[in-house]
């Protein structure tokens, strides 16, 4: 019926002219192309943005090499990675710990020296510690605890986990810092036992 209705139609000169299916698929492969040639670009400048500039690789060496330096002048080691017993209220919580040694290889004195470790384990368990050790004299070495017990303005908070998680796999991570300098020192995971205190 409607085929009817545009026969019987007088001949319009401006009436929109529709595009012939060659004409739409050649505007349907234009438009692909545009936007294929624009994901290209994008992806091409992702990946230029991810490779280092000769600026950032000479910082980059210039951090592993004053890392090194630190490691090779303050030798850190883990003597003890588990788990200590701290009574909260009524409750016993065994809260991640490392017990660290660390050492003074320079021929003067070293300040300051801070120790900072993460845990990490299953079901979002998360915690950090810190320790200090002021001052070290050539040849020294000092022993220092970190556990995850964050003081606070009333007191201390403790995190830990109770005895049948212990058992459970904790990551940690243990970083020397003295200075601006700072370099990883251990990584690990933390053995399944009580360290005595």
């Amino acid at each position: 019926m409607a085929n009817k209705d545009e026969k019987s139609r007088p001949f319009d000169p401006y009436r929109p002219v529709r595009p012939s299916l060659k004409e739409r698929f050649g505007k349907t492969l234009l438009f692909a192309a545009c936007v294929l040639a624009f994901g290209a670009a994008v992806a091409f400048f992702a990946i230029l943005s991810g490779i280092p500039s000769s600026r950032d690789k000479e910082k980059y060496e210039d951090y592993r090499e004053r890392a090194a330096a630190l490691l090779r002048d303050v030798p850190v080691a883990v003597t003890a990675a588990g788990f200590a017993l701290r009574r909260v209220g009524s409750q016993d919580l065994y809260v991640p710990s490392l017990t660290v040694l660390a050492s003074n290889a320079t021929g003067r004195a070293v300040e300051d020296i801070d120790l900072r470790a993460w845990f990490e384990g299953k079901e979002a368990f998360r915690c950090r510690a810190y320790g200090r050790i002021f001052r070290l004299q050539p040849g020294e070495t000092a022993e220092a605890s970190l556990q995850c017990v964050e003081p606070t303005l009333f007191g201390s908070v403790v995190l830990g986990v109770p005895l049948w998680k212990v058992s459970q796999a904790v990551e940690y991570g243990l970083t020397v810092r003295v200075g601006r300098v700072s370099a990883p020192a251990a990584r690990g995971f933390l053995e399944p036992k009580i360290l005595v205190r």
